[in-house]
């Protein structure tokens, strides 16, 4: 409906990955293999998953965050939280969906969203825990929450780019297969019971968090779906192109894995 902001979506997508991979060009920092194979997509899954929840230690001595701190960290994550899963919602789209790779990735946004149950709906579960924290925020749909002094300009530059490549689902298959990935094992193990023991200090919720660490586990939860529907994409590759389409893209999905945070500026880019 509105063609100039579509282009502007567009420019903004393309402008994050791009600086994503002259980092990751300048950092030497590729992917961690160059050939793609199962295999070797199953062996650094496994490796990952491990060191995060070896990276929690039930009995280390408690880090004695201010509550106001955890309360701000808190508060800066609300515009990526309440999109919750918002890079995939054009998946449950006719064409879309009735592919392996849709199917799976509509399976992950429609847990985000609760399945259709209010109440499991991973934002709202979030804005209660805001209640707890008395933020006060505005309303999420109104411009004063855009707007709101209580955020940092940076709190949102991820949901920006959510929101931005969510418009093209087609046009970004493995860049968005790897974001999936970055994202739903990002705080599998240790960050997320490193948050539960900040909450519950200081006597917040800890559902959010919970919640996560179960439903995005490495075993049959989002994060081996994540695996799974890269995966089915590599092989679909595969099947109908040559070797050098598929290493291009593996390449494109280890950049959506990279790019979940958010790329420095490049002086030269003028």
């Amino acid at each position: 409906h509105c063609p100039q902001l579509r282009a502007s979506a567009l420019d903004y997508v393309n402008t994050w990955l791009g600086r994503s991979a002259v980092r990751l060009a300048e950092r030497h920092d590729n992917a961690p293999f160059r050939d793609y194979s199962h295999t070797r997509l199953r062996a650094w899954f496994e490796h990952e998953a491990l060191a995060q929840a070896s990276a929690y230690v039930a009995d280390a001595p408690c880090v004695d965050k201010a509550r106001e701190d955890v309360i701000n960290e808190a508060l800066q994550l609300c515009p990526m939280i309440l999109i919750d899963g918002a890079w995939l919602q054009k998946w449950g789209n006719a064409g879309l969906a009735e592919s392996h790779v849709g199917a799976i990735l509509y399976k992950i946004f429609s847990d985000e969203i609760g399945n259709g149950n209010v109440a499991e709906n991973h934002p709202n579960i979030y804005r209660a825990l805001m209640d707890e924290m008395q933020t006060d925020l505005p309303d999420f749909r109104s411009a004063e929450f855009a707007y709101s002094e209580k955020f940092e300009d940076d709190a949102f530059a991820v949901p920006a780019f959510w929101l931005s490549l969510s418009q093209f689902p087609s046009r970004f298959v493995p860049e968005t297969l790897g974001i999936t990935l970055a994202m739903e094992l990002a705080g599998v193990g240790g960050a997320y019971r490193n948050a539960r023991n900040e909450l519950k200090r200081h006597g917040f919720s800890t559902l959010f968090v919970e919640l996560h660490n179960t439903i995005d586990n490495v075993s049959s939860g989002h994060s081996a779906m994540a695996i799974d529907v890269i995966e089915h994409h590599m092989d679909d590759i595969l099947a109908l192109h040559d070797q050098r389409l598929a290493l291009e893209h593996w390449q494109r999905v280890w950049i959506g894995y990279r790019s979940l945070s958010k790329p420095d500026k490049r002086w030269n880019e003028l």
